[in-house]
C-alpha cells in the first residue's frame, strides 16, 4: 500500500458516533468566549491506522495531541467526556477536566480507559496531559495482562518484523513521563515461555533462522 501511494506512508481515520451532550453554552451566544458542556457522551469511536516502518518514513514531526486542543482558537471546558473505543479493544474512557483556558498553568487533564485489547487482555490506563500552553509535561501508567502472547503478533508484525509464535504474558506494567522534547519510561513485563520469529523485511512469510535462534536462545532469557 506505501509502495503505490508514494511517500504517503501511513493513514489514520477516526470515525465518531452517536455523540449527546448535556448543560451545553455556546461561545458568545452566552456572553462569553467559552464552549462548555457539562458532560458530553460518544457512543462509539473507531480508529483506522494504517503504517508501514518498512517505508521511508516522512521528515513530518505532527505536533502532540495536547498541542492541538491548546491552539483550538475557542476556549472549551467540558469537566466530562465519556466514549467507547473499539478498534482493537472494547474500552471505555473518560476524560475529566479537558480545557483550554486553565486557571494555573500546572493544570491538567486526564483520560483513564479500561478495557479489553483485542478481546483478551485487561487494560487498564492513566493519561495526564497539560492544559497551559506554558507547560508541556504528560504522563502515563498502564497496566496489561494477564493474557496470551501471540495476540499482539498483529502489531510486532509490521511495526518489527516480529512474530510471536507462543508464550504466556502475567503482567505488563508501564510507567512513561516526558515532555514535547522527550520521554522516559520503565516496562516490567513478566512472561515464560516465549518464542518469537525474526522475519525478512522484503519477504515477511520467510523467517531469519540466525537471528530468531539468537533471540530465543539468549535475549529473551
Amino acid at each position: 500500500y506505501a509502495v503505490r501511494v508514494g511517500d504517503h506512508t501511513d493513514w489514520v481515520m477516526l470515525d465518531v458516533r452517536e455523540i449527546a451532550c448535556s448543560g451545553v453554552s455556546l461561545p458568545y451566544l452566552s456572553g462569553h468566549d467559552m464552549l462548555h458542556a457539562d458532560s458530553v457522551s460518544v457512543g462509539s469511536v473507531e480508529i483506522d491506522s494504517y503504517k508501514d516502518r518498512n517505508q521511508l518514513q516522512s521528515p513530518a514531526f505532527r505536533q502532540m495531541l495536547y498541542t492541538s486542543v491548546q491552539r483550538i482558537p475557542v476556549g472549551i471546558d467540558f469537566p466530562v467526556i465519556d466514549a467507547r473505543v473499539v478498534t482493537f479493544t472494547d474500552m471505555d474512557a473518560r476524560i475529566t477536566g479537558l480545557t483550554n483556558r486553565p486557571q494555573k498553568p500546572t493544570q491538567q487533564y486526564r483520560i483513564y480507559a479500561e478495557g479489553y485489547m483485542f478481546g483478551g487482555a485487561l487494560v487498564k490506563t492513566t493519561l495526564s496531559l497539560p492544559a497551559d500552553s506554558s507547560n508541556d509535561r504528560f504522563s502515563l501508567k498502564a497496566e496489561v495482562g494477564p493474557m496470551s502472547a501471540t495476540i499482539a503478533s498483529p502489531v510486532t508484525e509490521p511495526i518489527a518484523n516480529v512474530r510471536i509464535v507462543s508464550g504466556d504474558l502475567h503482567s505488563v506494567n508501564v510507567e512513561l513521563s516526558g515532555s514535547s522534547v522527550k520521554a522516559q519510561s520503565v516496562v516490567d513485563m513478566r512472561y515464560n515461555n516465549l518464542q518469537i520469529a525474526i522475519l525478512h523485511k522484503k519477504d515477511p512469510e520467510r523467517e531469519r533462522e540466525l537471528l530468531t535462534t539468537i533471540a530465543n536462545g539468549m535475549v529473551l532469557h
